[in-house]
């Protein structure tokens, strides 16, 4: 079972985004809360990643997931 990181919680947060971080670097999924469920997410850039995320989903690519970005210049990598 994966550790829990209450990032609300100041004490916890920096390590919670580090080993958030470590996990989209080494190609692995996250869970993280969002205003009304929990979403799934993973480095949007890293091919295996992104079927790792599709297969735990139950979808295929004619489903892809929404990605997230900080502004155009990742949308144009992508």
């Amino acid at each position: 079972m994966a550790t829990i990181h209450n990032c609300l919680d100041s004490s916890e947060l920096i390590t919670g985004l580090r080993l958030a971080r470590a996990a989209f670097g080494k190609g692995e999924l996250i869970v993280l809360p969002t205003d009304t469920v929990y979403g799934i997410g993973c480095d949007a850039f890293n091919a295996d990643a992104v079927r790792r995320l599709l297969d735990a989903k139950g979808r295929g690519v004619d489903a892809p997931p929404p990605v997230l970005i900080p502004g155009i210049p990742t949308l144009d990598a992508l």
